[in-house]
């Protein structure tokens, strides 16, 4: 079979040549929805879409790739701006307000994992010296050796900005944490009076946030689908050797292996197509 390799996730997947009509590059603004649906208009047509992930997902599974929550389908504006609500309303917690160093880490790791866009959250006393994290969300790694718990960070301009009473979106910078390029955004930790105790942040980082889509136009013969995807391979021609009754799947209809060892999926493209009805 004739297929057009694709990434989503962690898989490799084959889209069949014969239902790939084109490639595009889409711009994350020219997605719209309507009654919960992606959409998007490809030579004067709206075309529904379909994150590739999704399809593949297990029944009930957040993807980070879905379309209503998702770091690298965001802009970084986008992304920016959904971290300050969730920052704020972190601020307001107890356990943060507090000041414990346990309670405060545990906010931090529940953040992280709720808000997939947040790279990097930590927690500053009101003198500048650090209670909580630097902390990673799953899959992300801190430069080995970074210690950093009760060093002073109080000459930080999203430190010092935080602390006059308002949330604060700094430049972009190379993190010493990830050493990659992130934006932080950083709100006030303050007490039921309104005085402010510390500051807590977060990292998003400009490397998990893109701007740009690659969508495969696919059809039936009846109609066409958008295909998000991550990124594009290459057409490829494959030998499809059936699935075992164990991984069977609606939406699959084999695996092939690739001359460099990998294993790629095969779509049922009337099963992909579905999705995205």
């Amino acid at each position: 079979m004739n297929v057009l390799l694709v990434s989503a996730g962690e898989s490799l997947y084959g889209l069949p040549l014969d239902n790939v009509v084109e490639v595009v590059r889409a711009l994350r603004s020219d997605v719209k929805t309507a009654k919960g649906k992606a959409a998007m208009r490809v030579r004067e047509r709206v075309v529904p879409l379909v994150w590739l992930a999704d399809v593949f997902a297990s029944p009930g599974a957040q993807r980070e790739g879905s379309f209503h929550d998702l770091s690298h389908d965001l802009s970084l504006d986008e992304a920016i701006e959904k971290a300050r609500p969730v920052l704020e309303k972190a601020a307001r917690d107890p356990r943060v307000a507090s000041m414990d160093p346990r309670t405060a880490l545990a906010t931090l790791g529940e953040l992280l994992e709720a808000h997939r866009f947040l790279e990097v959250a930590f927690v500053v006393r009101g003198d500048g010296r650090v209670i909580a994290g630097p902390i990673a969300r799953e899959g992300i790694e801190i430069a080995a050796g970074l210690d950093v718990t009760g060093q002073d960070w109080s000459a930080r301009s999203w430190f010092r900005n935080a602390m006059q009473g308002a949330t604060y979106v700094s430049e972009k910078y190379v993190s010493a944490a990830t050493d990659s390029v992130c934006v932080t955004v950083s709100t006030p930790v303050k007490d039921a009076s309104g005085t402010v105790l510390g500051v807590i942040g977060a990292d998003v980082s400009a490397a998990v946030v893109r701007d740009r889509l690659y969508v495969v136009i696919v059809n039936d013969g009846a109609r066409q689908v958008g295909v998000v995807v991550d990124k594009i391979v290459g057409k490829r021609d494959v030998e499809v050797e059936p699935l075992s009754s164990a991984f069977a799947g609606p939406n699959l209809l084999g695996t092939a292996v690739l001359d460099d060892g990998a294993i790629a999926m095969i779509a049922d493209m009337e099963g992909v197509m579905r999705a995205a009805s």
